[in-house]
């Protein structure tokens, strides 16, 4: 998929359209890219993982608070 976008982005340069040539270049980075972060990730349920999640939840909020209270104490003096 990759090749044919590059393909047709050089070609689109070739006969001096940019507009056309920037919406290839536009779906490569927003689109294809993307796609790969979650290549052979499989779908669960998030039932499935629960009590992963929560920790992760937590985790988030707690980290979350911890640095916030870190930059108040800071700038507080």
């Amino acid at each position: 998929m990759v090749n044919v976008l590059d393909k047709v982005n050089k070609q689109f340069m070739k006969e001096k359209k940019p507009a056309e040539a920037k919406i290839v270049s536009d779906v490569m980075k927003k689109a294809v890219e993307a796609a790969y972060n979650f290549y052979k990730v499989e779908a669960v349920k998030v039932k499935e993982k629960a009590g992963l999640m929560t920790f992760l939840l937590i985790f988030y909020v707690v980290y979350t608070m911890w640095w916030g209270f870190s930059i108040f104490f800071i700038f507080e003096g």
